[in-house]
C-alpha cells in the first residue's frame, strides 16, 4: 500500500465517523428506539467498510470521485430518512448540518495542503475541523431535537440557508483542488465563515422556540393551580353559606335523634331527617373523585361543563397521593386531553350520542389512564401515529404538551380510532 493511499484511506475514515457521530447525535430516532439505533449504526458502519474497500482495491481516483455519491452519500440519507421519527423537512436540515461540516473540513485540508505543499497537511486539518464540528454538533443537538417536535413550519427557509453554502463551497472545490486562483479559497471561506453566524442565528432562533413553549406550558400549570385555588374558594363559600343555613336544622335533628334512642323510642324519623340534611349539605359540595386535589379540580370541571353542554361524562379514578410524577404537570395533560375530547364531542349534533369516558388508576407509583370519546368522521393520523389538527395547524399544542410530558417522564402515549370512538391512553 502506497504512503497516498494509505493518507486517503486514514483520511475517508476519520472524516466518516465524526461524519456518522454527527448524524447519529441528531437523529430523533423512531420507536422501537434500540432496533433502530443498531440499524442505523449497522448500516453506517456497512457502509464506510464498502467504501473503505473501494478506495483500497481501486484507489482514490476521479472514478471514485464520481460514485461517491452512490456509494456513500444517497445510502447515509436513506437510512437516515429510515430510522428516523419523521420524513419532514428537519431531516434535511440534520444532513445538510453534516455535508456543511464536511465542506468547512475538505476546504480546510485542501487549503492547507497547497499552503504547505505537503499532502500529509490535509489530514490533521481535517481532524481539527472534525473536532471542532463535534463540539458545535453538541451544542446545537438538544436545541435542534426539541424544536423538530415543538415547530410544524418553517423548515425549509431553516434548511435553505446551510445547503446555498454548501452548493457554493461545491463549485469552488474542484478548483481549490486543482491549480485555480486563491480567490476560489477566498470566496470559500466567506462563505463558510457566514454560515457559523447563520448557525449561531439558527441556535438563538430554536432557544426561543423552547422558551416560547416553555412559558406556554408554564402558563397552561398557572391557569390550572389558579382554577384549583378558584375552586376551593367557591367551594368554602358555598359549605359555609349552607352550614350557616342548615345549622339549626342539624342541631334540632341531632337533639331529636338523642331523646329518643334515650327514651327507647323509634329513632326512624329522626334519623330520615338528619339524612336528608346530609344529602343537601353535601349537594353544594364538589363532585370528588380522586384524592389529589389537583386531578380531581380538573376533572370536576370538565364533569360540570360537559353536564352543561349535554354530554355525558363518566368518571372511574382510583389514584393514591403517592405517584412518580408532578401532580400540577399531570393535570394539565388530564385537561388538554379531555379539552380535544369535548371539542370533538360538540362537532357531533345534539340529538346523537356524545360521550366522554375517563378511568384514571395508580399502578404502584404509575399512573395509567385512558380517556375516549365519541367523534365525528375519520380522524387523521402521521407516521408516529399522532392525531393531525383538523384545522390544518399540525398537531396543535395540547398534543404536544401531552407528547412532551411523557417523553420527558418516560412515559407512553397512544392514540387510537375504532369507529366512533377516539381513545388517548397514558402510562406514566
Amino acid at each position: 500500500m502506497t504512503p497516498p493511499l494509505l493518507l486517503r484511506l486514514t483520511e475517508v475514515f476519520f472524516a466518516q465517523i465524526f461524519m456518522g457521530i454527527y448524524v447519529y447525535l441528531l437523529i430523533d430516532f423512531k420507536a422501537p428506539f434500540l432496533k433502530w439505533k443498531r440499524t442505523w449504526l449497522f448500516a453506517a458502519l456497512l457502509i464506510l467498510a464498502v467504501n473503505l474497500l473501494i478506495i483500497f482495491f481501486f484507489g482514490y481516483s476521479e472514478a471514485y470521485l464520481k460514485v461517491w455519491p452512490l456509494t456513500l452519500t444517497i445510502p447515509y440519507v436513506a437510512i437516515t430518512f429510515m430510522a428516523s421519527s419523521s420524513r419532514k423537512l428537519y431531516v434535511m436540515f440534520n444532513l445538510f448540518t453534516v455535508m456543511y461540516i464536511a465542506v468547512f473540513s475538505i476546504v480546510t485540508g485542501m487549503t492547507a495542503s497547497r499552503l504547505s505543499g505537503e499532502d500529509w497537511a490535509q489530514l490533521p486539518a481535517h481532524i481539527i475541523c472534525l473536532a471542532a464540528g463535534l463540539f458545535m454538533v453538541l451544542r446545537l443537538r438538544k436545541p435542534f431535537l426539541k424544536t423538530a417536535k415543538l415547530l410544524e413550519k418553517g423548515w425549509a427557509l431553516i434548511c435553505c440557508m446551510p445547503l446555498l453554502i454548501v452548493v457554493l463551497c461545491l463549485i469552488c472545490l474542484p478548483q481549490i483542488m486543482g491549480e485555480g486562483s486563491v480567490v476560489f479559497i477566498f470566496v470559500s471561506y466567506i462563505s463558510l465563515v457566514t454560515g457559523l453566524f447563520i448557525y449561531l442565528l439558527i441556535y438563538r432562533f430554536f432557544i426561543k422556540v423552547i422558551e416560547e413553549q416553555t412559558a406556554s406550558h408554564q402558563e397552561d400549570i398557572l391557569r390550572v393551580r389558579r382554577k384549583n385555588a378558584e375552586d376551593r374558594l367557591r367551594l368554602a363559600g358555598e359549605n359555609k353559606a349552607l352550614l350557616l343555613k342548615y345549622r339549626d336544622t342539624v342541631v334540632s335533628a341531632i337533639d331529636s335523634l338523642e331523646k329518643e334512642a334515650s327514651s327507647g323510642r323509634d329513632t326512624e324519623a329522626a334519623l330520615d331527617r338528619l339524612s336528608k340534611t346530609a344529602d343537601l349539605l353535601s349537594a353544594g359540595h364538589g363532585r370528588r373523585y380522586c384524592r389529589p386535589e389537583t386531578l380531581n379540580t380538573v376533572l370536576d370541571q370538565y364533569a360540570r361543563r360537559a353536564e352543561e353542554k349535554g354530554i355525558s361524562m363518566t368518571v372511574e379514578a382510583n389514584i393514591s397521593r403517592e405517584f412518580d410524577v408532578n401532580e400540577t404537570e399531570l393535570a394539565v395533560v388530564l385537561s388538554n386531553a379531555l379539552s380535544n375530547a369535548e371539542e370533538a364531542c360538540m362537532s357531533i349534533p345534539r340529538q346523537e350520542r356524545r360521550a366522554v369516558s375517563v378511568v384514571i388508576n395508580s399502578r404502584g407509583r404509575q399512573i395509567a389512564a385512558e380517556i375516549t370519546n365519541t367523534c365525528r368522521g375519520q380522524v387523521s393520523f402521521d407516521e408516529n401515529q399522532l392525531p393531525v389538527s383538523q384545522r390544518g395547524l399540525g398537531h396543535g399544542i395540547g398534543v404536544k404538551s401531552m407528547e412532551a410530558f411523557c417523553r420527558d417522564n418516560g412515559g407512553i402515549l397512544s392514540f387510537s380510532q375504532d369507529g366512533d370512538t377516539f381513545s388517548v391512553r397514558i402510562l406514566v
